[in-house]
């Protein structure tokens, strides 16, 4: 008999082909999920930026452009910085963030370039920001429950204690091989995306949402 409730989820775990193509690749957005009217109501997906190349992005909606690999020059509302990332299990994250019609320009500084990008609806004037691996402090969550099982690295790149004015809650979670992750279980109230990525490409991992476990893996 089929589990209603990984029914009712299914869709929620859309597998893009690897690799990305240049270019923006959506995974999900407000308004896709129809089932019983759960719509997250943020735009996510991965940016390929080629060697060499310049963008200039413009959007109605908040957005925060976390690098996962590369070597960038970011600048936006007066503000600029060079960013630069070669993992994202060894490395804390980059990255910037700006509010609704923010002129964004990003120019890669030696090869390809990889970002993943989250985008809400805000209707409040944003301050520029940029974050850096020496503006963020790891976190080891868990240690010590459940004979160390749970213990994580835990990477907030904010929420709304430290920039209550956004709609977005972003941050990284590093898992170690065979230990769980957010337990004991637990909510959160916003609006939630999971994208996993592993150390290698065959890795995997279980995900239970109430009843239902699923089986995680690569790009998921």
């Amino acid at each position: 008999m089929e589990n209603p409730i990984a029914k009712l989820y299914s869709h929620f775990i859309p597998r893009p082909s690897e690799p990305f193509d240049a270019g923006y690749s959506k995974i999900t957005e407000a308004g896709d999920a129809e089932v019983g009217g759960l719509d997250t109501r943020i735009d996510f997906g991965i940016r390929i930026q080629n060697a060499g190349e310049t963008i200039v992005v413009s959007d109605p909606k908040e957005s925060v452009w976390v690098l996962l690999r590369g070597d960038v020059r970011v600048s936006a509302g007066g503000e600029r910085a060079s960013l630069k990332r070669g993992s994202i299990f060894d490395e804390a994250p980059s990255g910037i963030h700006v509010g609704p019609d923010t002129e964004l320009t990003i120019e890669t500084l030696g090869g390809e370039a990889e970002w993943a990008v989250s985008r809400t609806d805000n209707d409040k004037q944003l301050k520029v920001r940029i974050f850096t691996p020496d503006t963020l402090s790891p976190e080891y969550r868990g240690a010590g429950q459940v004979q160390d099982a749970c213990r994580r690295n835990v990477r907030l790149i904010f929420d709304y204690d430290n920039n209550p004015e956004s709609n977005l809650v972003i941050g990284e979670v590093v898992n170690y091989p065979g230990r769980w992750s957010s337990y004991p279980p637990h909510h959160h109230d916003q609006p939630e995306i999971y994208y996993y990525r592993f150390t290698e490409p065959q890795g995997y991992g279980h995900a239970e949402l109430g009843d239902a476990v699923f089986k995680v893996q690569q790009n998921d």
